[in-house]
């Protein structure tokens, strides 16, 4: 149970020093096994965040004045996943998720506790037309 600690630990000081750094201040996890969510292997990686956002996810190499920590032999996630909620009906009157976004969850898993929509295809069809108004 120490690696999941350690990578949480190095997930909670990495927002912490992004969180702290300055708008030009930079982040960047180096050599982490990264899970992007899209169900691919995972992959050697990357991962920048600025201020508050995570800008990059991928291969590259941190900038001059970016501050570098080694993610080697650890998994990071960029972003955070909501694995228990129940969005699955406010999602039609919220397309924004604002409530979800201001705690900066970037996944959701909908359908918690056996209440996934059936058909789900008509489920997805009507979120899919759904359009944000515009800003």
């Amino acid at each position: 149970m120490k690696r999941p600690r350690l990578v949480s630990l190095l997930a909670a000081a990495a927002l912490a020093a992004a969180s702290s750094a300055g708008a030009s201040e930079c982040l960047v996890i180096t050599g982490a096994f990264v899970s992007d969510g899209s169900g691919r292997p995972l992959r050697r990686g990357s991962i920048r965040v600025c201020g508050e956002e995570i800008q990059a996810v991928g291969t590259f190499r941190p900038g001059r004045e970016d501050r570098v920590v080694s993610g080697r032999g650890l998994v990071a996630a960029p972003g955070f996943i909501d694995i228990h909620n129940h969005s699955t009906d406010g999602l039609a009157e919220d397309p924004l998720a604002e409530s979800q976004i201001s705690q900066r969850i970037t996944t959701l898993v909908v359908g918690a506790d056996g209440e996934s929509p059936w058909p789900l295809s008509e489920y997805l069809d009507a979120r899919r037309q759904l359009s944000p108004p515009s800003t």
